[in-house]
């Protein structure tokens, strides 16, 4: 019997793949009388392990407030942002890759305007929220499905999903226009002057 291996690099490098032939060798016969071939991988097998706050408590759905600037709220695309903002743990026994993430919106907004809402049997709005700089932004207020895949290095991946409901928690802030400037002319009375007050939203 004889063997030959030849191996090839997996999952970026983090694994192999092995095409081992093994050659069956009659003495008798003088020669090789059947080859067998056996395809071996080694590398990482398991998906991140992806936990979210559902599995253990009953705090569904998570608040998430909107933000100081704008009516909407914003999600952290990362390990540690997911588990900061909405209680998602991820993990894995080697490294987790990459992290992507998917929005079902009950409520259809257009330019801060209501203009759709889905009933208890219809399927919710999927809409392309943008994410720049590792943060998803643009969740209006109402109910949201977030639906978290995480990835390793080998391409094993696992999704599960969070119920979170984006509310104002932002007070109106009073802004005072201190530019406000009054020319007098030689008069004898006193004038009476009113700031204008504008409230921010």
């Amino acid at each position: 019997m004889q063997i030959k291996d030849q191996d090839f690099a997996i999952c970026d490098g983090r694994g192999v793949k092995i095409d081992r032939q093994i050659y069956i060798f009659d003495w008798c016969k003088g020669g090789i009388v059947d080859t067998f071939h056996v395809l071996i991988k080694i590398g990482d097998f398991d998906a991140p392990k992806l936990i979210p706050p559902h599995h253990y408590n009953e705090t569904l759905p998570i608040e998430l407030s909107t933000g100081p600037l704008n009516c909407e709220a914003s999600i952290p695309v990362t390990v540690k942002g997911l588990n900061e903002v909405l209680g998602v743990d991820i993990t894995d026994n080697c490294k987790v890759a990459s992290i992507s993430l998917k929005v079902k919106s009950k409520d259809l907004y257009s330019k801060g305007f209501l203009v759709g809402s889905k009933g208890p049997d219809e399927p919710w709005y999927e809409n392309a929220y943008p994410i720049s700089n590792g943060v998803l932004s643009g969740l209006n207020p109402g109910l949201h499905w977030v639906v978290v895949e995480a990835f390793d290095g080998c391409y094993n991946a696992k999704k599960d999903s969070v119920l979170i409901k984006v509310v104002d928690k932002i007070s109106p802030v009073m802004v005072i226009d201190d530019a406000l400037q009054v020319s007098l002319p030689m008069l004898t009375f006193t004038p009476k002057v009113t700031p204008r007050y504008v409230w921010r939203t």
